[in-house]
């Protein structure tokens, strides 16, 4: 019985502030921030996992290097280009 008194008490509460046109307005800003950060942080991986296969992909380009493999296998191995390959050599 208790449970349902304060899921009555927070629809009570809800039906309150949606009363209010400042705190409805209040609401749907901070969710906006809410989803603008989400989408902030979701970019912020993929952006941070495309950096870490990059880089893996320079780690075993240089250690190909290492082993005098031919550049286009270099480039089919990794996704490198030729420039990028390059770049790595100097």
């Amino acid at each position: 019985m208790k449970k349902y008194k304060t899921i009555q008490e927070a629809v009570d509460e809800l039906n309150r502030l949606n009363a209010n046109d400042e705190v409805r307005e209040l609401a749907f800003y901070q969710d906006i921030a809410r989803l603008d950060r989400n989408t902030e942080l979701r970019e912020a991986r993929e952006e941070g996992i495309e950096q870490g296969i990059q880089q893996r992909n320079i780690s075993i380009a240089q250690k190909m290097l290492e082993l005098k493999i031919d550049i286009e296998l270099i480039m089919e191995a990794t996704g490198l280009t030729k420039e990028e390959i390059e770049q790595i050599k100097i």
